[in-house]
């Protein structure tokens, strides 16, 4: 499924991408609404082939196949050796920054959704990291600065098939910028959303899909 971008994306020295969606670990498909998602183990595999390095878990999908299959994907993907943020057995864990060093750089990223459940957001799960908890982004990053040379920040947040963002992705976003982050990244929107220049930082709001 990789086909035509693999060779892109193996240009860099790693790929991060948001993963919106678990696996229950079984090849069988099963579900009670539309839009639960259910990755099969053998494709989950493949992201190191084609040079993901790193992925965000946080997201609206994040626990499809429930609190077990998050579990089940993150014990994958520590077994292929991609790195992850934005879920964690518990909010503590779901909020600490992941490093990767490249070259001699350390790049700090911290993950986030408006919700970890395919609702409005009322819903809390412990195990996503909620951006509605701007203090927790704001310990996140200090942590992040003890270590990392570059932090990125990424958002999964705004209205479906719109162009500009939300007031929850401007204000998580600027928080970001406000306490150390180098960029912010967003997804879920599905559309390519506007960019904004922030106290010198770049804040993408959607790259779509």
């Amino acid at each position: 499924m990789w086909e035509h971008i693999r060779d892109y994306l193996k240009t860099s020295d790693f790929a991060f991408g948001n993963l919106e969606g678990t696996t229950n670990g079984t090849e069988v498909y099963s579900y009670d609404k539309t839009l639960s998602f259910n990755a099969l183990p053998k494709l989950i595999a493949t992201l190191p082939k084609a040079g993901f390095g790193i992925v965000n878990l946080a997201n609206n999908h994040a626990l499809d196949q429930g609190e077990t299959g998050l579990t089940i994907t993150r014990n994958l993907h520590q077994t292929i050796g991609v790195k992850q943020v934005g879920a964690g057995s518990t909010t503590e864990e779901a909020w600490k920054p992941t490093i990767i060093e490249k070259n001699g750089i350390k790049i700090a990223f911290i993950g986030a959704s408006y919700t970890s459940y395919n609702d409005d957001g009322t819903r809390v799960s412990t195990m996503v990291a909620r951006m509605q908890d701007v203090e927790k982004l704001r310990a996140s990053l200090r942590e992040a600065k003890k270590e990392a040379d570059f932090d990125v920040v990424t958002m999964h947040a705004g209205i479906e098939y719109t162009r500009e963002p939300n007031i929850l992705q401007k204000d998580f976003a600027h928080t970001a910028i406000e306490n150390g982050a180098d960029i912010v990244i967003g997804a879920h929107p599905h559309w390519v959303q506007s960019v904004e220049q922030y106290r010198g930082k770049y804040i993408f709001y959607s790259l779509g899909n």
